[in-house]
């Protein structure tokens, strides 16, 4: 650990000067009390009494040195009476503060004053005036508490500090003056590898009744890293990532004593951008005084020349002011310059291209004018002159998508429509494609306008170009481009642009930009401009001169789900001591703007769909799915799943679980049955053990860890609804989140069993988290002494290659009951205690749960051998070698009443001992679980001979033989057949290669037809009438088959039984 501090006035300073001042007044009075009398009233000093250096130039005459002078007016101060509440009335009191005698007698005043008198802005109020007097030219005041703006040293009531830890090599830079001394900052902590708080303290003390804090900053950090504000160890602002521009931030304050601290924390993760500070601009404190005492000077670049000023004005063009408390700003020497606010003047540079910009007028039949002008304000002198316009230039070409018509770039007006560049026209997309839009503001649309867009803003704050109010369009006719200049001219400048936008789809932002300098050396560490780029004031984009290889470059955001965007560039030189910097945006291509044009068809995406006519790939919903260029989406078969929008695939379900086509989530009934077997398990009974308040097991914790793990076996829980689990910080998750497939319909919060919690920040909402399981299967132990519950994930681990998941493995113990679950850990060479795995958690639990339940597969009923009434009883017992406890699932069902059935033939069967001597024994019994009664008896037993048996089988065998002969001929008649047919079918198909006549021959009804049906006749002279009818029929079938088939001209000639030709008829009705 390390301190750096610089101290200040401390917090007993002011009550040590309050009691002083009272010892004074006691003083004076004991004074009065002796008969100190005939002083006469003396006017006040009259030479700048608004400042606190004032004093009267009243000599003193010479004395001895070891007699005390004689007094004179400077040896005596003045003071007020308390006020004990702001009713009373207060008088003016003299006291002496040197040591001195005789001479000018202790002035005495009988004027009062209320205590509640308050001043306006511009003036001031002290001893021993008692009415509100004007500031003097030069100077201005904050009557209503006091105002912190110039910064070029820290006030007595101020001190910082900074601590570091958990790094080897600290580096801490606490709070500090600008060197231009317009802010202070918390010092630039980027290079810091450890925790970094850099606190600046302010010891406040409110008089009145009720006062407020006002401050102006701004910050520059990495999420999880900014400014927190705290009063009284209270924190009232929370901490704050990148706020680009000054913003104003109030907090009211009661009466009394009061700590005020900033904060700038960072964490100990590496730093992704250039800057890690914040910065004040100034601090107003309401009602720390009954009324300003003193007024204050002039900032340097400012200055007033009129008395009770409440503020300074900045120093005009081509001036300057280096010193504080000035009535006027000194002119700039020749040959140099000086922008508004100014505190030194730079010399004026020789004129270049760079220094005049070129815009074209609108186009006009096709026509327009070049126009040069000088860039506002001019700083250069000599170089280059400015050149001449140009008529009749030549309209630029429309940004890609858009065409020209009446001379100004048009876009098509259908829904899914775009323009083709080749056939210069609009045209629709078809199905699975649709018709992505872009609005590009590129070097095409720069040169078609001569000013900003009016949906458009821009600022610039600082020392910088006021007459362009920032960002300008800049065209450079040589290179033929046009594009967006920053025009930052200016020390300690911010240059901010602010551009709304509308995404109808998912839609990224792609930018080219470039940084300039006009400087010649070529060390980037003295040029510290930064180029920032924001969506929705989040930092997406971080381009400096000391972290970029090259200076110019391309940047394309991450994909943003439909909605309203503010796109914002801000280009700051925070101490840079190159003036010239500046920065260029080439060009801003967003994807998905809602009025953007498109110049082509795209392929529809994985897990989206395109129907025709389009302008955006629609996501498919949870529980379907589907590939590229599809114009709807597929349901998820039975058993698998997907809970996601924007899906390319499905996922299975896990084992015990199920669901039916097109599910977007697997059913888990917290059963599951052994495949195969009829072993059960029943995980409903440890839902009595879940956390009453959080509804999941948990958090289950390791010793000095920060790390709380949540689950559930048996429901799912929502995070967006929990008091766990809220934030997801994972990078695989948050990759995920960034595909284009997943943009539409985000939701806080995700669904799953299973979760990791970091709570190590003492701020809950920067509590990070991870999902550990959002599918469930369960696996049966080989050993048979219990299960094991796999919950998973589809986010992979960046340790192995494997995905996030909880292993929970339940062993039976029908002792232990519900059990408590714990989870597994390893102890490393130091003694400390970690989880096993990052990727895998793996938790332990014994319980009577994890035992088998007992079915109605564990019991078998028992009869009563009694029946009485018609009715006997059924009792269900434990069967003997059930594995299984009758307390977990199950119990034996109730004993019950049955009615007696009537014994029948059906009821019993017969065994048959093996053959001895020529004879065997044929005996009837009961069959097993017998339920009748009375009816029928059991036959008696028989002895029979075996060659009885023996006929019995010779009968059956013959049977057999008899049946199989009769298929075999069968078999052998339908091949016989086929292979007949078939020498028929050969034969046509040569006759139906002949010409014409042989196909007329057939139109007329006899030719090849009549001849095949003889040869057919021939063949089967042997077979039955109704067989061969059959097959004759068949082969006519065949022959009209295949002459339609081979011969498709003659289709239109085949007649139906009415005389009408069907083909040709078709054809028409067709056409």
């Amino acid at each position: 650990m390390i301190r750096d501090s610089s101290h200040g006035q401390s917090p007993l300073s002011l009550s040590s000067t309050r009691l002083i001042i009272s010892m004074l007044v006691l003083s004076t009075t004991m004074i009065f009390s002796v008969g100190l009398v005939g002083a006469t009233n003396t006017t006040s000093p009259s030479s700048s009494p608004s400042s606190p250096s004032s004093t009267n130039n009243l000599s003193s005459p010479i004395t001895d040195r070891n007699e005390p002078p004689e007094c004179t007016l400077n040896d005596y101060g003045a003071t007020y009476t308390p006020c004990l509440k702001m009713s009373d009335i207060r008088t003016v009191v003299y006291y002496k503060k040197n040591n001195c005698s005789g001479g000018v007698p202790l002035p005495i005043s009988t004027e009062t004053l209320p205590c509640n008198l308050t001043c306006s802005n511009g003036q001031f109020l002290r001893p021993p005036f008692v009415k509100c007097e004007p500031c003097i030219p030069g100077e201005f005041s904050f009557s209503e508490g006091i105002l912190t703006n110039d910064w070029e040293e820290l006030p007595d009531s101020m001190k910082t500090s900074c601590v570091s830890e958990g790094s080897k090599n600290p580096k801490c830079s606490s709070w500090k003056v600008s060197t231009n001394y317009k802010y202070i900052h918390s010092g630039d902590q980027s290079d810091s590898t450890g925790t970094v708080s850099s606190v600046l303290t302010y010891y406040v003390d409110i008089l009145r009744e009720s006062g407020k804090l006002e401050f102006s900053f701004r910050v520059d950090a990495d999420n999880g890293n900014g400014l927190e504000l705290y009063i009284d160890n209270e924190q009232v602002l929370e901490r704050t990532s990148y706020v680009h521009e000054y913003t104003i931030k109030s907090f009211a304050l009661t009466k009394g004593y009061h700590v005020i601290e900033w904060r700038f924390e960072k964490a100990s993760s590496p730093s992704s951008s250039t800057k890690q500070m914040a910065y004040i601009k100034w601090i107003k404190i309401y009602g720390d005084k009954l009324s300003v005492e003193y007024c204050t000077k002039c900032p340097t670049g400012t200055f007033n020349n009129e008395p009770g000023q409440a503020s300074c004005s900045p120093c005009p063009l081509d001036t300057f002011n280096d010193q504080s408390g000035q009535t006027q700003c000194q002119p700039c020497p020749e040959n140099t310059y000086a922008l508004e606010g100014s505190t030194s003047c730079s010399p004026r540079p020789l004129c270049t291209a760079l220094d005049y910009v070129a815009h074209y007028t609108p186009c006009s039949n096709g026509k327009r004018k070049l126009i040069y002008e000088w860039k506002k304000p001019k700083i250069c002198n000599g170089g280059v002159e400015l050149p001449k316009n140009k008529d009749n230039e030549e309209c630029n070409q429309c940004p890609l998508g858009l065409f020209r018509k009446n001379d100004e770039c048009q876009r098509c007006s259908g829904k899914g429509e775009y323009y083709d560049m080749k056939e210069m026209k609009c045209k629709k997309c078809y199905e699975g494609y649709y018709a992505l839009k872009y609005l590009r503001y590129d070097s095409n649309f720069f040169n078609e306008i001569t000013s900003l867009p009016s949906h458009w803003s821009t600022k610039c704050l600082g020392e910088c170009d006021k007459e362009n109010k920032g960002w300008t369009i800049v065209s450079n006719i040589e290179k033929n481009e046009a594009y967006l200049d920053a025009a930052a001219n200016g020390y300690g400048d911010e240059s901010v642009l602010s551009i709304p936008i509308e995404l109808y789809t998912d839609g990224s932002i792609s930018i080219e930009y470039e940084l300039l300098s006009t400087t010649t050396t070529t060390d980037k560490t003295e040029d510290t401009s930064v180029l920032l780029f924001f969506v929705n004031r989040t930092l997406v984009g971080d381009f400096s001169r000391q972290t970029l290889k090259e200076l110019k470059g391309t940047y394309k955001t991450r994909y943003y789900p439909a909605g309203h965007y503010l796109l914002t560039f801000a280009f700051e030189k925070y101490d840079s001591p190159n003036k010239q910097s500046t920065a260029l945006i080439k060009s801003i291509v967003i994807e998905g703007e809602i009025s953007g044009a498109s110049d082509k068809c795209y392929e529809c995406r994985e897990g989206h769909y395109c129907p025709q006519g389009t302008d955006e790939h629609l996501p498919c919903r949870p529980g379907t799915y589907s590939n590229i260029r599809q114009e709807a989406c597929m349901a998820c078969y039975r058993n698998t799943f997907q809970n996601k929008w924007g899906q390319n695939r499905c996922l299975n379900c896990g084992d015990g679980t199920f669901s039916n086509a097109g599910s977007a989530d697997c059913v888990n009934t917290c059963l599951f049955t052994v495949p195969g077997t009829e072993i059960m398990y029943n995980l409903t009974t440890l839902q009595s053990a879940l956390n009453s308040e959080l509804s999941v097991f948990g958090p289950l914790t390791l010793p000095n860890s920060p790390l709380k793990f949540y689950f559930n076996l048996c429901n799912k829980f929502d995070t967006a609804y929990t008091k766990f689990c809220q934030k997801e910080s994972r990078l695989a998750v948050l990759a995920e989140q960034r595909k284009d497939v997943t943009t539409k319909n985000r939701r806080k919060g995700y669904t799953t069993y299973a979760c990791v919690e970091d709570d190590s920040s003492e701020n809950p909402k920067y509590h990070t988290s991870g999902d550990m399981g959002s599918t469930i299967s369960y696996y049966h132990s080989p050993k048979g002494d219990g299960l094991t519950v796999y919950l998973a994930t589809d986010y992979k681990c960046s340790n192995k290659n494997g995905v996030y998941n909880t292993k929970v493995e339940l062993k039976c113990n029908p002792k232990e009951g519900i059990g408590k679950p714990v989870i597994a850990t390893e102890v490393d060479e130091t003694g400390a205690v970690s989880f096993a795995d990052v990727c895998s958690t793996r938790i332990l639990w014994e319980s009577h749960a994890a035992c088998p339940v007992c079915t109605i597969y564990d019991y078998e009923p028992v009869v009563s051998g009694e029946c009485e009434n018609g009715r006997r009883k059924k009792t269900w017992f434990l069967k003997p070698n059930a594995k299984c406890y009758p307390y977990s699932g199950l119990t034996a069902p109730l004993p019950e009443d049955v009615s007696c059935i009537t014994c029948s033939q059906d009821d019993y069967t017969f065994v048959e001992t093996k053959c001895v001597n020529g004879f065997y024994k044929r005996k009837y019994v009961w069959k097993e679980k017998r339920d009748c009664f009375g009816g029928v008896e059991l036959p008696e037993d028989e002895t029979l001979t075996c060659d009885e048996v023996e006929i019995g089988k010779l009968t059956a065998v013959t049977g057999l033989s008899v049946a199989a002969a009769v298929f075999l001929c069968l078999l052998v008649g339908i091949c016989f057949f086929y292979f007949r047919n078939k020498q028929l079918y050969e034969q046509y198909e040569m006759l139906g290669q002949k010409e014409t006549p042989d196909i007329e021959m057939m139109n007329s009804g006899s030719g090849v037809l009549e001849l095949m049906e003889m040869k057919a006749h021939q063949m089967m002279t042997w077979v039955s009438q109704p067989l061969k009818q059959l097959t004759l029929q068949i082969v006519t079938k065949m022959i009209e088959f295949k002459r339609l088939r081979s011969h498709p001209r003659q289709r239109c000639c085949l007649q139906s039984s009415s005389g009408v030709n069907n083909t040709e008829k078709g054809f028409n009705s067709n056409r």
